[in-house]
């Protein structure tokens, strides 16, 4: 299986961007550095919203993403059959903490992640082995 890429919803980085235009500006017309720091944060924001998915999607981890450098969390499994989806969320059985949120996740993408899962599910509940 290819990993699945679940990135955010284009809109998410550019509110961060439309931000910190607005902070940046009202930082040269006041001449307060403070706000061209709000600025530069909200700039970093809406380049990692734009760039760095939320979580990608293996056959036997998920890694979730920070929003600031590269670090990322990572969660084992046997398979994507052991995962539930609940909303638009990722759990592991008998968890109360989710794996994955996808929120605010692209549609597109995340209905590929579930229908990842699922036809996992089928197949396991089928007794089909995939060849991964």
């Amino acid at each position: 299986m290819e990993p699945i890429p679940v990135r955010a919803h284009g809109g998410i980085g550019l509110v961060h961007l439309i931000i910190a235009l607005g902070f940046l500006a009202g930082s040269a017309y006041f001449e307060d550095y403070l706000l061209g720091v709000i600025g530069l944060l909200n700039l970093g924001l809406a380049y990692s919203w734009s760039v760095t998915p939320i979580f990608v999607l293996f056959h036997k981890r998920v890694d979730s993403y920070n929003r600031f450098g590269k670090l990322r969390r990572q969660s084992f499994f046997t398979g994507l059959d052991q995962l539930e989806v609940r909303g638009r969320q990722l759990f592991l059985p008998d968890t109360r903490l989710p794996v994955a949120d996808a929120t605010l996740a692209r549609a597109r993408d995340w209905r590929e992640a579930a229908a990842a899962i699922e036809t996992a599910r089928k197949r396991r509940a089928t007794g089909v082995r995939s060849g991964g």
